[in-house]
């Protein structure tokens, strides 16, 4: 998905922008060393954190942003099934329009394929201990290398939002 994202070049909107508000209700950027990437920072990001780094674009960057958004949410929907994409248009259903984009789409979506309920995480630790390369047709080393390594970042993303 990045290297689509990177190809069509989608993948500036998902660099969150940190912001504040100010007094006037206007969003400021907040000064930061190191851009948080969504694609590879989601679980660290807020729903918040994404809709008011989307909100800033349209007000402080250029127009090709704006496309961007709109193009990349059109790029996510496109990449999952239909249940799915009712799922996330479900949540999405009253959020405003000026906040929504490929990154929120995103974030969302992650948010409902990433569960971590108890019943999950056991699941998953019971199919990691007992994991062998020989159960996997034609014994592929790619699939024996993602399969654990998939496991490793949920348990990541886990261990991150009980943190």
């Amino acid at each position: 998905m990045i290297k689509n994202l990177e190809r069509f070049d989608l993948h500036d909107v998902f660099y969150i922008v940190k912001t504040t508000e100010q007094a006037d209700e206007s969003l400021k950027q907040e000064t930061s060393t190191t851009p948080l990437y969504l694609l590879n920072d989601y679980a660290k990001i807020s729903i918040q954190e994404i809709g008011n780094s989307i909100c800033f674009f349209p007000i402080y960057r250029q127009c090709y942003h704006i496309q961007n958004l709109e193009w990349s949410d059109l790029f996510m929907k496109g990449s999952c099934d239909d249940s799915l994409k009712k799922k996330v248009m479900e949540y999405l259903f009253d959020v405003p329009s000026i906040e929504k984009g490929g990154p929120l789409f995103f974030k969302v979506m992650m948010t409902i394929i990433s569960s971590n309920t108890e019943e999950a995480i056991c699941t998953l630790t019971k199919k990691v201990s007992t994991f062998k390369i020989t159960s996997i047709q034609g014994e592929n080393i790619n699939t024996a290398v993602s399969q654990p390594r998939g496991a490793y970042r949920h348990f990541d993303v886990c261990r991150k939002d009980y943190s």
